[in-house]
C-alpha cells in the first residue's frame, strides 16, 4: 500500500502552491463553495471510489461527473464549475485554479508520535484532556488539534470537530476516513473524531449545560498566511469570522472543566474575550477559562 506523506497541499518547496499546466485556466478563483464546485473521481476508478464520490456530491449538493479518461481541465469545462473535488483511493482533493489541497494530519502525526514516547504536548496538558474526556472543537479547520485530542481521550472519549465551511469540512471528513499511515495510533485517533459541518456558535446553543469536558477554539489568523502562501487556499476555504463573546458565553455554559482558545503570541483576542489564564510561548498563546 502507498502511504501518503508531506504537506496536504502541493507546493514548490517554499510553501507556494505548485501549479500544473492543465489547471491554470483560472489561477485565483473568486469563490470556493458548493455553487462553484463539482465532484469527480480519479481516472479508471472502481465502483467503490465512484460511490464515495457520489456521497460527497450529494452531501454538498454538487454535480457528480464520471471521470473516464478525461483530464481535469476537460472535466471542469464539461461541468462549468471552476473548482473540482477529486475522490481517489486514499485522498479527497480540492483542485482550485492552479492549487491542489487534500486532507493530511500534518503536525498531529508528529505530536501523537511524541506523546507515544511520553513527551509533553502543550495543548493537551493546558486543556487537561485525559482518557474518557469529551471535547468540542468549535473551529475544526484541518482537524489536527481534534485528532490529537482524540488520541489523548482514547477509545472511551469523544471528540467532535465542527467546521463552518462546507467544502473544507467535506474534504477533512471524507479524507480522514481514507487516509492511511503506518502508525496505527494516528489512524485510530483520526477515525474516532466526529467531523461535522455546522455553525458552532449556533450548535453550542443547543447543547445542554455541562455536556463537554473541554470546549476549544482555534480561530484562523490573517497574519499567519501573509508568510505562508502555500496555505492561501486553506485560508480562502475557512471562515475568518472572529470568535464572538456570545460563543464564549455558550462554551462556558456547556463546558464541565474549561474553555480553551488559541491566539497569536500577543494574546490580545484572549484578553478581550475574558481569558485571564494565558500561556504564552513562541508564536502562540493559549487562554483558559476554568469552570
Amino acid at each position: 500500500m502507498r502511504f501518503a506523506s508531506g504537506l496536504g497541499w502541493r507546493t514548490d518547496g517554499r510553501l507556494r502552491p505548485k501549479t500544473r499546466p492543465d489547471l491554470l485556466r483560472m489561477v485565483s478563483p473568486p469563490d470556493i463553495s458548493p455553487a462553484t464546485t463539482a465532484v469527480t473521481t480519479s481516472r479508471g476508478s472502481d465502483p467503490t471510489i465512484t460511490a464515495r464520490a457520489e456521497i460527497v456530491a450529494k452531501e454538498l449538493g454538487c454535480p457528480m461527473l464520471r471521470r473516464g479518461g478525461l483530464s481535469i481541465a476537460e472535466v471542469r469545462d464539461s461541468t462549468g464549475r471552476e473548482n473540482l473535488i477529486v475522490v481517489t483511493t486514499e485522498q479527497v482533493r480540492l483542485v482550485a485554479g492552479g492549487s491542489v489541497f487534500w486532507f493530511h494530519p500534518n503536525m498531529a502525526r508528529s505530536r501523537i508520535e511524541a506523546m507515544l514516547r511520553s513527551e509533553y504536548d502543550r495543548l493537551v496538558e493546558f486543556a487537561g484532556v485525559t482518557t474518557g474526556d469529551r471535547v468540542f472543537d468549535a473551529t475544526g479547520g484541518l482537524g489536527s488539534d481534534a485528532i490529537v485530542f482524540a488520541h489523548a481521550a482514547g477509545q472511551s472519549g469523544h471528540v467532535c470537530a465542527v467546521e463552518r465551511s462546507e467544502i473544507l469540512s467535506a474534504i477533512v471528513r471524507h479524507g480522514s476516513r481514507y487516509y492511511e499511515h503506518r502508525n496505527r495510533e494516528v489512524i485510530k485517533a483520526m477515525r474516532r473524531v466526529m467531523f461535522t459541518c455546522d455553525d458552532s456558535s449556533e450548535l453550542l446553543k443547543t447543547e445542554a449545560d455541562r455536556t463537554w469536558d473541554v470546549v476549544y477554539f482555534d480561530p484562523m489568523f490573517d497574519v499567519t498566511y501573509k508568510t505562508s502562501q502555500g496555505l492561501d487556499l486553506v485560508r480562502r476555504l475557512a471562515s475568518l469570522e472572529p470568535v464572538r463573546p456570545g460563543a464564549i458565553d455558550q462554551a462556558c455554559r456547556v463546558a464541565r472543566r474549561c474553555v480553551v482558545m488559541k491566539d497569536r503570541e500577543e494574546g490580545e483576542r484572549l484578553k478581550a474575550l475574558g481569558f485571564r489564564d494565558i500561556s504564552q510561548r513562541g508564536k502562540l498563546a493559549y487562554g483558559r477559562i476554568t469552570m
